[in-house]
């Protein structure tokens, strides 16, 4: 038979690893997501030509990116950016991708620079499928390519969930 001591020592345990597990869950998006809203550089000062998009996700939240045509190009490669800062961030990686002859279309996630929402882990996918979708209505169908960084490392299996063609 248990003692009345090993009950209390087992349910404060208990209590102790739910409270911890509860303060974890409610401050895992804001440890995990820094986003900034400022735009601190656009593409064309790198010398890029691009086009400012704006497009709903599944949901009807509006996110913001931006699309880098290469005359010509045989590939199109969706550059889903890190967990801190926005787009304006990444001009230097957009434009390396951008001279190896590809079209090249970055865009924020919910919460970040433009776009409206607020970020979470599955909000990233459903914003990531949005991209790949507003690329496929825009006839842009040819080779796809997923460019990931950071938190996208422990998300690849949204490339499956994008049936895209190819991911770097």
């Amino acid at each position: 038979m248990f003692c009345p001591r090993i009950i209390f020592i087992v349910l404060r345990i208990a209590l102790i690893l739910g409270l911890l597990f509860a303060y974890i869950r409610y401050t895992e998006n804001r440890n995990l997501f820094r986003p900034s809203s400022e735009i601190e550089a656009l593409p064309k000062e790198a010398g890029l030509d691009f086009e400012d998009i704006y497009f709903k996700t599944d949901h009807n939240v509006i996110l913001n990116g931006w699309f880098i045509p290469f005359k010509d190009a045989k590939k199109t490669v969706i550059f889903c950016h890190g967990n801190a800062g926005n787009i304006s961030h990444r001009i230097e990686k957009m434009k390396i991708m951008h001279m190896s002859g590809c079209n090249v279309f970055i865009f924020d996630y919910k919460g970040y620079g433009k776009s409206k929402g607020r970020p979470s882990e599955g909000g990233l996918y459903h914003d990531a499928e949005s991209a790949y979708n507003y690329l496929l209505s825009k006839g842009i169908d040819k080779k796809i390519l997923l460019a990931t960084a950071s938190l996208w490392a422990g998300l690849s299996r949204s490339i499956w969930l994008l049936n895209i063609n190819y991911w770097v």
